[in-house]
Parts: structure tokens; C-alpha cells; sequence
């Protein structure tokens, strides 16, 4: 083995610019390959469509009426306070208007002021309206949802939903004290994917430089010491090759990309429904 090793060795000494002209040709190659990869990844959700949990979000997605969902929890002020009354009014009609809207859901407040009920909405003993699910108990909150078509185009989904979400937040512009949080399973997974996105290229970040230090302490010098992170690198590219040879052959899953980039959300705490 060791001569084996040494004749390779000796072989790339002799023909060293036939050696680094393979290894870049096969390093941009490899580089290439990277666009058709990420294309050519299955954009379904989560894991693997093998798993039986996935395939039953797959049946449901394709069994709903509706597309993306966007969920808007409005904090702050009396639901049934002129203001904000009006202000849901208006944020409905505008967003009805809104092209690859399909349905805006938000409570039906009146003047009269809440009254305390159960989670089941049934009508107070002192003959006030019936609690409206969508308005907490304490009628400080309401919950806003706005549901988009199905099967758009990705470019009218996206600008859709942009404007509904510019639109929901402009209700804590038009009633003071309100607190728009914006929110929804589709939007969940996409902040999930981001923070992953984010958290690694930190990390990359940090651990690049660090290893470079110590891989130069290790070897002594510079040249010796981009030897193992050339050859990381070429094994990188060249399994980007052999992804693109197998796409043809196997779906590869992925979890959603991020598109934007957006933060997480979370229902307040303070809010009893």
C-alpha cells in the first residue's frame, strides 16, 4: 500500500500541472453542478415524501380550498371600541380587493361591550351577543385570518401575500396602542428555515477562520496547510457531481426555502381565548 501510495504521490509531482488542471476542471464542474442540484431538490415539506406523516400533509394540502394562509393576531385596544371596529372594517374590504385573495375572516364586533363567556360561543345570561370565538375573553384581542387561492403563481403568490401582511400591519398605524402579530403555519415553517439558514452561516463564519488557525499551527506553514482544505473542498464539489447524476434517477427532498427571510412569531402569552 505504501508503494502504491508513493508511486501516486511521485506520478503527481512529475505531472503536476496535468494534476492541478484535472482538479480545477473538476472543481468547476463541480461548482456548476451546484445551480442543478438545488433545482432539481423536491420543494415538499419537512422530510422525505417515504414518511407517512408527510404524506398525509401532502393528501391534506391537496384536499384544502384554499392556499397559503396568513393569521394575524390583533392585541391592544377594545375589540368592540369605534376604532377598531372601523378599522377591521376597512382592513377587510381592502384586502378582499387584494388579487389572489379567496377569504378574509375577523370577528363581527359591535358597540356593545364584551361580555365574559366560555370558549364555546354562547350568548351571556344578560342577554348580550354570543362570545365570538376569534375575540378573547377579555376583549382586548382579535384574530384576523386572510386565506389565499390555490395553485397561483409563485410571483402573484408572493406579491399577494405582501400586500395583505402590509395591510394587516397598517392596523396598528390606524388604532393607537394595537399590536399586529403575524402568524400562520406556512409563515412558521418558512422562519424555521430561515433561522436554520441563518445559524449555519454563523457558524460557518466562526469556523472557517478558526480552522484555518489551527491547521496552519498544525502543518507549519500555509501551502501545507490548505493541502487538507483544498482536498475538502474537491470532495465537496466533486458529490455535487454525483448528486446531479443521481437526480436523474431520485427525487431529493429538502425543507422549504425562505422567501423572505422573516422572524418568527408566537401568540401572546397574556390572551386567554
Amino acid at each position: 500500500m505504501r508503494r502504491v501510495t508513493a508511486r501516486l504521490a511521485l506520478a503527481c509531482v512529475r505531472h503536476h500541472r496535468l494534476v492541478l488542471g484535472v482538479w480545477l476542471l473538476i472543481v468547476g464542474a463541480g461548482l456548476w453542478a451546484v445551480g442543478p442540484v438545488m433545482d432539481r431538490l423536491d420543494r415538499q415539506p419537512w422530510s422525505v415524501a417515504a414518511h407517512e406523516s408527510v404524506r398525509a400533509n401532502r393528501l391534506m394540502d391537496g384536499a384544502r380550498a384554499h392556499g397559503e394562509q396568513i393569521d394575524a393576531v390583533v392585541a391592544g385596544a377594545p375589540v368592540a371600541g369605534p376604532r377598531f371596529r372601523s378599522a377591521l372594517a376597512s382592513m377587510k374590504r381592502d384586502v378582499s380587493a387584494i388579487d389572489g385573495v379567496l377569504t378574509v375572516s375577523a370577528p363581527a364586533v359591535t358597540a356593545m361591550a364584551p361580555t365574559a363567556a366560555p370558549a364555546a360561543p354562547t350568548a351571556s345570561a344578560s342577554g348580550g351577543r354570543p362570545h365570538d370565538p376569534a375575540v378573547s375573553a377579555d376583549g382586548e384581542a382579535a384574530l384576523v385570518s386572510v386565506q389565499l387561492k390555490r395553485d397561483l403563481p409563485d410571483t402573484v403568490r408572493k406579491a399577494s401575500a405582501a400586500a395583505v401582511e402590509t395591510r394587516l400591519r397598517e392596523i396598528a398605524d390606524a388604532v393607537p396602542g394595537v399590536e399586529v402579530t403575524l402568524g400562520g403555519s406556512d409563515r412558521a415553517r418558512h422562519a424555521v428555515a430561515a433561522r436554520s439558514l441563518a445559524d449555519t452561516r454563523r457558524s460557518e463564519l466562526i469556523t472557517l477562520p478558526v480552522t484555518l488557525v489551527v491547521v496552519y499551527l498544525l502543518f507549519g506553514g500555509l501551502v501545507a496547510a490548505s493541502v487538507p482544505l483544498l482536498a475538502a473542498v474537491g470532495t465537496v464539489v466533486t458529490g455535487m457531481l454525483w448528486l446531479l447524476l443521481l437526480s436523474r434517477w431520485y427525487a431529493s427532498p429538502r425543507p422549504p426555502c425562505p422567501r423572505p427571510p422573516w422572524s418568527g412569531w408566537a401568540w401572546p402569552s397574556t390572551i386567554r381565548w
